[in-house]
C-alpha cells in the first residue's frame, strides 16, 4: 500500500461513509479479532460500520469487544447482502480470494463499494481498490494496526481496539510459538498491552474457557476417532454428524 493510496483512504474517511467488513468462513481468532479491531477503530468516525461474517464463529471469541453488533450471513443473509449492497466502503479481512468468504462472495463480488483488502496470506487473487498485503506479518491483526499506524490514528487505539489486536497476533501465532512469531508481533502486542489490553484476561477466554461438551467432545475424538499414519509422521479424525450432535457441537 502506498503513501498515496493511505492519502486517498484518508480523504475517504474523512467523511461519513456506510462500510462493511468482512472475512473468511468459520472465522477464527485473527479473522474476528482484526475485523473488530477495525470496528472499534472505525466507529469513532462518523460512519455506519457492520462485520459480517459468512458463517458462526467460536463461542470463546464471543467476548470480544462489538461482538454483539456482528452479522453473520448465514442467519441473516437477506439483511447482511442489503448492506453490503448499499455500503459505500468494504475492507476485506485476513482473505487472499473472494472465494474465501463463501456465500458471501456474490454479494461482495458484485458490491460497487470501494474495496480495501488487508491480508497477510500469500498470493492475494481478489478484485480491490487498494491493498496491503504482507506475507511476513504474524497476521492480519498485526497489519490493522500498522494500517491505523500508518493513517496517523494511533492516538485512537482504544482497549477496545487493542484488545481485539492483541487476540488476533495471540491466536495466529498459538500464543507466540509460531515461525510467523516476529520481533514486530511482539513489539505491537507489547504496546497493545501498554494500551490497556488484559493480556492474561484475552489468554483465559481463549485457551481457558472451555465448556464440558468442548472437553469431552477433544476427548473422544483423541481417544476413539484419531487414526495415525507414524510412517508418514500424520494423521485425521473424523466425526460424523450424529457423533457431533451428541456433544452439542457449534459451528466455528
Amino acid at each position: 500500500m502506498t503513501d498515496r493510496d493511505i492519502s486517498e483512504i484518508k480523504e475517504l474517511l474523512s467523511s461519513p461513509q456506510k462500510i462493511v467488513i468482512t472475512t473468511h468462513s468459520f472465522p477464527d481468532g485473527d479473522a474476528m479479532g482484526s475485523s473488530l479491531a477495525l470496528y472499534n477503530y472505525l466507529i469513532q468516525g462518523e460512519h455506519e460500520v457492520t462485520v459480517i461474517v459468512p458463517t458462526r464463529y467460536p463461542q470463546f471469541l464471543r467476548w470480544m469487544p462489538g461482538d454483539d453488533k456482528v452479522l453473520v450471513h448465514n442467519m441473516e443473509r437477506d439483511k447482511a447482502e442489503q448492506l453490503m449492497s448499499d455500503a459505500t466502503l468494504i475492507f476485506c479481512n485476513d482473505i487472499n480470494s473472494a472465494s474465501r468468504v463463501g456465500d458471501v462472495e456474490k454479494a461482495l463480488v458484485s458490491a460497487s463499494a470501494v474495496k480495501i483488502l488487508i491480508d497477510h496470506h500469500p498470493n492475494p487473487d481478489i478484485d480491490v481498490n487498494y491493498m496491503m498485503s504482507l506475507t511476513e506479518a504474524s497476521s492480519t491483526a498485526e497489519l490493522i494496526y500498522e494500517f491505523i499506524d500508518r493513517l496517523g490514528d494511533t492516538d485512537k487505539i482504544n482497549v477496545a481496539v487493542a484488545e481485539s489486536i492483541y487476540a488476533g497476533i495471540l491466536t495466529d501465532t498459538g500464543s507466540f510459538s509460531y515461525g510467523s512469531t516476529s520481533e514486530r508481533a511482539h513489539q505491537v502486542a507489547g504496546e497493545m498491552i501498554g494500551r490497556g489490553a488484559d493480556n492474561l484476561k484475552i489468554q483465559g477466554h481463549i485457551y481457558q474457557d472451555n465448556s464440558l461438551d468442548r472437553i469431552q467432545l477433544l476427548g473422544y475424538s483423541l481417544s476413539e476417532k484419531l487414526t495415525l499414519y507414524p510412517e508418514y509422521r500424520a494423521g485425521y479424525i473424523s466425526l460424523s454428524k450424529e457423533e457431533l450432535t451428541k456433544y452439542n457441537f457449534r459451528p466455528g
